[in-house]
């Protein structure tokens, strides 16, 4: 009797019982099973199954670049599970540290800006998209226009298209004849376009940060929250709090904006005494801000994510990871032998199959 081949057993159950079944599981698992199979592989090169897992993933990557070049000399930027991060604090162990590399290593590495799995860097010498599950890398062009490197960039999902786009405002330059530069590229298309000048000031070593279609950034004034369509290209504003001088001016790092928890937020106050932050919990409504203040001594400190619903708040202060518990007002700075002492910038990022090469996972 022959033996039947082994890609001729797998295919026991219907191919979307097991896109649903197989979506499931972690991109670790995932990268690992494409060698169980043709079909296997060829299901995880489906822009439909990598659409179903992104759907579904709830796992959280803490991407990182640091100073302390020993960690790992030939790597630039640093990768962390946030579920291992939260193993290891309980069980105060180690948590795992994977490095990534983007580029010369003496080169600093300046985390822009994340979204739905892929994390914007730029050097001085190039900009770069990178997956931090894959660990995919791709060089993005230079925007024609503008001569100068140094702005602030965001990127961001334009859903209408699903397309990845990146917005880039360029400040005022002798070269660029004295005008605030905004250009706007595109991953499908490879290219970048000039789009409508960016209406205020601002800061432009703050980065954009995208949620629900849309990149945010505070004015130079801090007095107004502007938002930018990547669907429309429309400028707008989100109503802030109704409160008076809502943003302490002695801020180290004024105008913070982030998103914990599917929701945009700002911090207002940090100082010796503790952290102010203001958490939006319905898009665009001004009546859903929300405020958190934990007593917790601090120069200057980042939210990162909640989990348990609000009750612990997980941050980074200066160069420590912090776990705060909002409900019995406690805390406790993390400390682990295989993460860095000198943490430069840090953002979360989703744990996802997308490609910076395309929107599928290469085999």
């Amino acid at each position: 009797m022959a033996t039947k081949k082994r890609d001729d057993l797998l295919p026991i159950l219907p191919y979307d019982l097991m896109m649903d079944i197989l979506s499931r599981l972690s991109v670790e698992c995932i990268v690992r099973f494409k060698c169980v199979s043709k079909p296997w592989r060829t299901m995880f090169a489906d822009p439909q199954f990598v659409k179903l897992h992104l759907t579904r993933s709830t796992n959280f990557k803490l991407v990182f670049t640091s100073s302390f070049h020993s960690l790992d000399p030939m790597r630039s930027l640093f990768v962390l599970s946030c579920g291992d991060m939260v193993d290891a604090a309980s069980a105060w162990d180690d948590g795992e540290v994977g490095g990534i590399h983007i580029s010369d290593p003496q080169e600093t590495v300046r985390i822009s800006s994340s979204c739905r799995g892929l994390v914007l860097c730029d050097t001085c010498h190039g900009i770069y998209l990178v997956n931090p599950s894959t660990k995919e890398v791709i060089r993005l062009p230079y925007s024609p226009f503008s001569k100068t490197h140094y702005a602030s960039r965001g990127l961001g999902y334009d859903a209408s298209l699903d397309d990845y786009k990146v917005v880039q405002i360029s400040p005022p330059s002798p070269n660029d004849g004295g005008e605030i530069i905004t250009s706007l590229y595109s991953l499908k298309s490879n290219s970048w376009r000039k789009i409508q000048e960016f209406p205020y000031w601002i800061k432009f070593s703050h980065s954009g940060v995208f949620l629900n279609g849309n990149l945010h950034w505070f004015n130079y004034d801090r007095k107004k929250m502007v938002s930018f369509s990547l669907a429309d290209e429309k400028y707008g504003d989100v109503p802030l709090p109704d409160v008076n001088n809502i943003l302490e001016t002695s801020l180290i790092n004024p105008g913070l904006i982030g998103v914990v928890g599917g929701c945009l937020y700002f911090v207002s106050k940090t100082n010796w005494r503790g952290i102010t932050f203001w958490v939006m919990k319905e898009y665009n409504v001004r009546e859903s801000w929300t405020k958190f203040k934990f007593d917790i001594p601090c120069c200057s400190m980042k939210p990162l994510d909640f989990s348990n619903n609000d009750e612990n708040l997980f941050a980074l202060d200066g160069d420590k990871f912090v776990m705060c518990n909002l409900k019995e007002r406690t805390h406790r700075h993390l400390e682990f032998d295989t993460t860095p002492h000198f943490w430069n910038e840090t953002v979360t990022c989703l744990e996802t199959l997308v490609s910076p090469k395309g929107y599928y996972i290469p085999m």
